[in-house]
């Protein structure tokens, strides 16, 4: 993967730093195939487990100190998440017995690609850490997508070290979205051959938007995310939410209750989970021949940093199975969990 920064003179500077990729986990609950576990232990231990319609995040509970972590119900920590899109979900004339039964035969792919603004950059001084945890939230949009038979494979991250170049703050997402597609049209997609792209802003109206049902449209296969007050898992979501737009999705139907807040929510998504309704707009894009950029198996070595966590699977679950066992039993006498332990 490739990481692309600014000298002083503003000239480009293209590195392929070593990447720590052996610290990501993927898996599932025992006995509960289509539960969903994803979690880091790159500096201590991250990530989600989502099992039927429950939904757990844990976290160091110092950022400094990664002894001690905290585990809680998603809901109740849940920020502002707001779409920037303002959209009517609309009956798809597929229909669909089993969604698990549609899959295409191979899983598609998004080559993404991760542009950072000059003040989230200011914010952090450290590229280093920059990547850590652009790399992490990719871990957990590939698990989320992995549930419609879509991987997410990282393949470039540009920091702006100097400048924001030509897009600024604004109050309308539209303005952002169209300043950033004419700086990508201009620098990125002669060097960077992604088929998505993302955006960390700086400010905007709405924690994050982009455009509909163009994946492989490469003036409108970017989206934004505001970075500012968010947590790894709540940016995960964010750009979740905004690649799902670009794939078909519309907004849940808020009157579903088969699948709550899940991903496509327009406003308070913390389950980690596609909506069939999501599902069968994705397929009804396939079938229609929309999505065929994401048909091509990316190179070896972009899969490998993506694939390297499904190697630890196993690892993962001989080590943490008993803490999952706990929390779901804990599901059965609390209605609010937020627990404190100190990972041996």
């Amino acid at each position: 993967m490739k990481v692309f920064t600014y000298g002083k003179d503003n000239e480009l500077i293209a590195d392929e730093p070593y990447i720590q990729d052996s610290c990501y986990y993927h898996g599932y609950v025992e006995g509960y195939p289509e539960s969903s576990v994803s979690l880091s232990s790159c500096a201590g231990l991250r990530g989600f487990i989502q099992y039927e319609s429950f939904s757990y995040r844990i976290e160091p509970l110092d950022p400094h100190r990664t002894s001690k972590h905290i585990m809680y119900r998603s809901e109740d920590r849940v920020g502002n998440l707001a779409c920037g899109l303002k959209l009517k979900s609309k009956e798809h004339s597929l229909q669909l017995s089993s969604p698990v039964s549609h899959k295409s035969d191979g899983p598609m792919y998004i080559e993404f690609a991760v542009v950072v603004s000059n003040h989230w950059y200011r914010q952090m001084q450290n590229i280093s850490q920059i990547v850590s945890e652009i790399t992490e939230m990719v871990n957990l949009l590939d698990d989320m997508f992995q549930s419609i038979n879509i991987r997410i494979v990282l393949i470039a991250i540009e920091v702006w070290t100097n400048e924001n170049f030509s897009v600024a703050s604004s109050t309308s997402g539209e303005h952002i979205l169209e300043d950033f597609n004419n700086w990508k049209q201009r620098e990125f997609v002669h060097r960077v051959f992604s088929d998505m792209e993302g955006f960390v802003a700086e400010t905007a109206p709405s924690a994050g938007m982009g455009y509909t049902g163009n994946a492989c449209t490469k003036s409108f296969s970017h989206s934004f995310a505001v970075f500012k007050h968010f947590d790894v898992v709540e940016r995960a979501l964010i750009f979740a939410h905004n690649l799902g737009h670009a794939l078909g999705m519309e907004h849940d139907d808020v009157n579903d209750e088969s699948c709550e807040n899940c991903i496509m929510h327009c406003c308070d998504m913390y389950n980690f989970s596609f909506s069939e309704q999501s599902h069968i707009a994705v397929i009804a894009e396939d079938i229609s021949g929309k999505l065929l950029c994401l048909k091509n198996v990316p190179s070896a070595e972009s899969l490998a940093s993506s694939s390297g966590n499904w190697m630890h699977r196993k690892y993962f679950y001989n080590s943490y199975k008993k803490l999952i066992y706990t929390l779901l039993l804990l599901e059965f006498f609390l209605t609010f969990i937020e627990i404190v332990f100190v990972v041996g």
